[in-house]
């Protein structure tokens, strides 16, 4: 297929997955990333016109540079991220509540200050903070940042980089915290508990509690188990336009096999357990340690 021909069938959204030219795009690096970087330069610089004539492009072209680890992507992907949330959902679909923090991750080129940037600006939408967040929870476990560093920017929140009102970024600093086990920030963990930013119902004090006197080595190695990553394959692009359907695209570059994860980690790791009778939000981290969001994991 023809450079051409990969982008038109890229760009127009009929409904089906076209897996041939996301294929062949794959095979095609060199060629196809200028192109995809542009289309992604097009959301920034005529957003007004995109919306008014939109295509699919971009949301294949942030997959496809997120596989290639294409670190020109990342400044962006980040502009993309201060652009309203309904204008990022409508030009990148699912993206906004499913992937962009693997996508953010994936594409990061070690300057993690354009992230955090966006988790500290209180105009940000809420959802793009919290994808920026949770990017750092998948490069520590990574280990692209050191987990000393996130554990000290993680108390640097908590002191007063994030405004203390309630939100879903709030809920995922304190799933992360149990995560990494922040003993040293107990005491504002506490206070922020006790100020209601952070939704007990989605995480108890209790359980970041329990987690922290686990070794160390338990807990980030379950997290780890369970933590989608990095953009490695892209089968969830056909999930996400007909999820009944069967992957046809070449095993080298789509090897994923989808499976009940939660049941083995459940299994493997006893002391994780959620309770579905509390009020957590679909779009938040799931309390089980996994990465995902609730709704992909156990609120299914």
């Amino acid at each position: 297929m023809e450079i051409s021909d990969i982008i038109d069938e890229l760009s127009v959204d009929d409904g089906y997955c076209p897996s041939e030219a996301i294929r062949d795009a794959l095979e095609r690096k060199e060629e196809i990333t200028p192109i995809l970087l542009e289309s992604l330069e097009n959301v920034i610089e005529n957003t007004a016109e995109l919306l008014k004539h939109p295509n699919s492009l971009q949301f294949f072209a942030m997959y496809i540079l997120a596989k290639f680890r294409e670190t020109k992507a990342y400044p962006l992907i980040i502009q993309m991220c201060y652009l309203p949330e309904s204008v990022l959902k409508t030009l990148i679909k699912e993206i906004v509540e499913e992937d962009l923090f693997r996508i953010l991750a994936s594409v990061c080129d070690g300057n993690f200050d354009p992230i955090k940037g966006i988790i500290e600006d209180s105009l940000v939408p809420e959802l793009h903070r919290s994808a920026a967040l949770q990017s750092l929870y998948i490069l520590a476990l990574e280990n692209t940042i050191a987990k000393s560093e996130l554990v000290a920017y993680m108390g640097e929140l908590y002191k007063g980089k994030l405004e203390r009102n309630p939100s879903v970024v709030w809920n995922d600093l304190a799933n992360m915290s149990g995560v990494f086990q922040t003993i040293s920030l107990t005491d504002e963990i506490r206070k922020a508990y006790k100020e209601n930013l952070i939704d007990s119902s989605v995480i108890e004090f209790a359980r970041i509690e329990m987690l922290s006197s686990l070794p160390q080595e338990i807990v980030l190695s379950a997290s780890k188990d369970q933590a989608i990553g990095f953009v490695k394959d892209l089968t969830r692009i056909q999930r996400f336009w007909d999820p009944l359907s069967s992957i046809d695209i070449d095993e080298e570059n789509f090897h994923y096999s989808e499976k009940n994860r939660k049941s083995d980690y459940e299994s493997v790791h006893p002391m994780v357990h959620v309770d579905r009778k509390k009020k957590i939000g679909r779009n938040e981290l799931c309390p089980c340690g996994s990465g995902k969001k609730y709704k992909k994991c156990c609120g299914q």
